[in-house]
């Protein structure tokens, strides 16, 4: 009977230490650290990034209590210690949020417009399309100064006995006429003159003379325009050497007739009659005329200046 006693007794003292031991595995449970949280992977740069939704973690379940021991069973051979039920549960790992996608490349067409040049203008544009007018062009302005040579051709033949004063005539420009690098007249343009003076020849000493100028130019662009040139003059042969040699020629003839006729006297009466007879065919001959020929090549001065504007078409 103590013998039995006994047992139970020491059953008792074994059960009560092995709860002891299980109650001071629980306390040491419940004070040992949280352990730390794992380190989440850094995130790679992106070049905006968003808000990624996670979803939202599940809580864990809390772990279900473990049954004690059979008072029979060593200390050894019982499971690993259950996870406390007030220790908070641990955080998961967030996972890197999703880099965001980079904006798709632009189409070649507004590459081509960001990176070329915009196209020159089309100097002729197809028909139908719709330009604008070109800027009306402003006419040139420009002086001929005086003393501006003028080489002409004459058109027609002039003559003292022919013209008089106020008579025109045509000519042509023998050279062109330039000026600050425009042409005003092309070679052969038209040139108008007029006749100033006409004297014609007399009898005796009296010589023929011309006098003409220029007073018209027809220029490259169309117009006539008025000018006024210095006169060019024309002399005619002079009628003195002539009239002498009529007078000495008469005077040889006359001359000789005296000698033949009974020389000495004779001669010196028929010299003065020679003489004589050669002054009056002198005095009743006229001069020749004062005369320009056609395709004659005169030069004259512009007496004056002139202004012309040009004629736009």
């Amino acid at each position: 009977m103590k013998t039995v006693q006994v047992g139970i007794l020491a059953g008792i003292l074994v059960a009560l230490l092995v709860c002891a031991g299980l109650l001071f595995k629980i306390y040491r449970g419940q004070q040992a650290p949280p352990p730390p949280p794992v380190a989440a992977a850094p995130a790679p740069p992106v070049l905006a990034p968003t808000a990624v939704a996670q979803p939202a973690p599940e809580p864990e379940k809390p772990a279900a209590p473990r049954r004690k021991p059979s008072p029979t069973r060593a200390p050894e051979e019982l499971a690993p210690e259950p996870v406390a039920e007030n220790q908070p549960p641990a955080e998961p790992a967030l996972a890197p949020p999703a880099p965001t996608p980079l904006p798709p490349p632009p189409p070649p067409a507004e590459q081509a417009t960001q990176s070329e040049p915009p196209p020159p203008p089309v100097l002729n544009p197809p028909s139908g399309t719709e330009t604008a007018p070109p800027a009306p062009r402003t006419p040139h302005t420009l002086t001929i100064p005086a003393n501006t040579v003028l080489a002409v051709r004459l058109g027609e033949r002039l003559s003292s006995d022919k013209n008089h004063p106020g008579d025109t005539f045509a000519a042509t420009l023998d050279q062109p006429l330039i000026v600050d690098g425009f042409v005003i007249g092309e070679r052969g343009a038209r040139v108008r003159g007029k006749v100033l003076e006409s004297q014609p020849a007399g009898h005796g000493q009296g010589g023929a003379s011309l006098s003409v100028h220029l007073i018209g130019l027809h220029t490259s662009d169309g117009q006539d325009v008025a000018i006024e040139t210095e006169r060019y003059h024309k002399e005619g042969p002079s009628a003195a050497s002539d009239n002498l040699k009529k007078v000495g020629a008469g005077a040889l003839i006359g001359a000789a007739i005296g000698a033949i006729a009974g020389g000495g006297k004779g001669a010196a009466i028929g010299a003065g009659a020679g003489t004589a007879a050669g002054g009056g065919a002198a005095a009743a001959t006229r001069g020749k005329p004062a005369e320009l020929p056609v395709e004659t090549r005169l030069t004259f001065h512009l007496a004056q200046p002139v202004t012309l504007t040009e004629r736009l078409e």
